[in-house]
């Protein structure tokens, strides 16, 4: 493109198509109301996923931590799969927690 044909400090990535405004005000008011109404849903899913997964792991894989549990060969199976996962759990599992981190688990 010219720079030399455009007015002097025209920027053309400024230029908004029509009802561009109008997507921007509808995409902010649905991320408002989102954000007022599901975003506690969503944590709490997310929170929820986190424990279950947690509690599958301690019994598929808690000699990885110390729990005594006999490896069955469903979990060595399983293996591959949550390899990926299994140190962020074990850091996740195995961190000191004070009193007042109760209400967090």
């Amino acid at each position: 493109m010219n720079d030399a044909k455009l007015p002097k400090g025209h920027d053309p990535r400024q230029e908004e198509e029509p009802g561009t405004l109008f997507r921007r005000l509808r995409k902010g008011l649905r991320d408002f109301i989102f954000g007022a109404a599901l975003m506690e849903f969503q944590k709490v899913a997310r929170e929820e996923r986190t424990a279950r997964q947690d509690l599958f792991f301690v019994i598929t894989f808690g000699d990885f931590i110390g729990v005594p549990i006999l490896p069955s060969p469903y979990a060595l199976r399983l293996l591959p799969y949550v390899v990926p996962n299994l140190e962020s759990w074990k850091k996740r599992v195995v961190r000191k927690r004070d009193l007042t981190a109760l209400g967090d688990l």
